[in-house]
């Protein structure tokens, strides 16, 4: 059973910095006008696309299903087939940006996820299949998930969730995540799946203490939202819940994330958490220094849940 919602809360305050705002104006102005290909990279200087944990084919648009509920669909999109050999019950057809970025599409609240499926996403993807039985029976919320919300989609296909609700903070995330979500909903089975604008600076009484477990990829630099996220977690969680995120390092921005939120969780930072994913890292590091930058791609697994 697929929902979009819309759910909002108290407004956003008026003071916020203008700092963030232009911020993201700047990102725009970098990233406007580059190209993104069917391997789905970013931009020119994000070299480093992958761990090559899942497989990915491009699916024709001759082969695309019909978009009748979804009439914005354009060239601007591609459709690719998800799968994983960690777990041969997944499948799952995500749609991606392509063509060209425009300036529009990076201002607004967190946009950098609109732009392609980055490491730390591709690892959590990796993560949660690896243990399906931790989401058994389980309401799962992945926050900031960008134009694909790709973990979360695969807990709704490759586990027994009970709910999954797929969030982001930016209305074009939402839009396309819901065009996956029908696109998808064969795969289902009996997870519930709702798509939720869910922005970190708002609160969300119909979520307060309801998810067994939250997921989150690479969210932890923004430095004017880190509260936000923090406080956000602690209250959609449930009491005897579990976050899982994973991001790297980024300078000191993970540090200051952890040293934020400890007076909120009990912590388990953990660097070294599948064999699989540290041998390529290792394997990385000796063969491709030039376009492997560990602070940058390598995503730290951090564990929070309430005291």
């Amino acid at each position: 059973m697929a929902e979009s919602a819309n759910f909002r809360g108290v407004k956003k305050p008026q003071n916020r910095s203008a700092t963030a705002r232009l911020r993201w104006k700047m990102l725009g102005k970098a990233l406007a006008e580059q190209k993104i290909d069917d391997r789905r990279t970013a931009v020119s200087v994000r070299r480093f696309l992958s761990f090559d944990l899942l497989s990915t084919k491009v699916i024709p648009n001759t082969d695309a299903a019909n978009e009748t509920s979804h009439p914005e669909q354009d060239e601007e999109y591609l459709w690719f087939h998800f799968t994983c050999k960690q777990c041969q019950q997944f499948e799952a057809d995500i749609c991606q940006l392509t063509g060209t970025l425009k300036l529009g599409d990076f201002l607004g609240f967190n946009n950098t996820g609109n732009v392609c499926i980055w490491p730390s996403e591709e690892v959590l993807t990796y993560y949660c299949l690896g243990d399906p039985a931790k989401f058994k029976k389980k309401n799962v919320c992945e926050l900031g998930g960008g134009m694909t919300c790709l973990a979360g989609v695969a807990v709704a296909v490759g586990t027994e969730a009970n709910e999954v609700i797929l969030t982001d903070g930016n209305e074009k995330s939402i839009r396309n995540i819901q065009r996956i979500v029908d696109r998808n909903q064969s795969k289902f089975d009996q997870t519930e799946v709702k798509t939720c604008s869910l922005r970190w600076d708002e609160k969300y009484s119909a979520y307060e203490d309801h998810f067994d477990i939250v997921i989150c990829a690479d969210c932890l630099f923004f430095d004017d939202f880190r509260e936000d996220l923090a406080k956000t977690i602690h209250s959609i969680l449930k009491a005897e819940g579990e976050a899982i995120i994973f991001a790297p390092a980024r300078g000191s921005t993970f540090q200051k994330f952890v040293d934020l939120a400890s007076g909120l969780f009990k912590i388990e930072k953990v660097e070294q958490y599948d064999d699989v994913i540290w041998e390529k890292h290792l394997q990385l590091l000796k063969t491709s220094e030039d376009v492997y930058d560990p602070d940058i791609h390598y995503p730290v697994m951090l564990k929070m849940s309430k005291p």
